[in-house]
């Protein structure tokens, strides 16, 4: 075979082309793939973003009780379901808010946690609040 090729070596290089063929193809899949996820992405964060479309906005919370009194001021965060509000699913219906000045400080969550119980615990940070019991201000 002259320039010390040998049979083994040639079988080798074959081998290696073809594993080389194999991984452009794997390499296309894969960039194709990445490209369909990235449109995905794009989609989700298109409708994330319409859905907190009043963020920052100022709320008041009603008690959940149907008194129609107000039990905190606070501000929207969210109402996607798939959002967590102290590790736990939203959910439908409901709302994430912030709680900035308790009206009514004893009043009580609507979904305690174990270190959340009352409005004035909940100061600073998000809570669930039924979508019908927040008025946007």
């Amino acid at each position: 075979m002259g320039r010390e090729v040998t049979i083994s070596k040639l079988a080798f290089l074959q081998s290696r082309d073809k594993h080389v063929l194999q991984l452009e193809e794997q390499h296309t899949d894969m960039r194709s793939r990445i490209k369909h996820l990235e449109s995905l992405v794009h989609k989700l964060i298109g409708h994330h973003e319409s859905v907190n479309k009043n963020s920052k906005k100022k709320c008041n919370l009603l008690d959940f009780s149907g008194s129609g009194k107000i039990v905190a001021e606070g501000h929207w965060s969210s109402s996607d379901p798939v959002e967590l509000v102290h590790f736990v699913p939203l959910g439908l219906n409901a709302t994430r808010v912030w709680v900035d000045i308790p009206r009514v400080p004893n009043a009580s969550l609507w979904m305690p946690t174990s270190e959340l119980h009352c409005i004035e615990d909940a100061i600073g940070t998000t809570i669930a609040w039924p979508s019908d019991k927040v008025v946007m201000l």
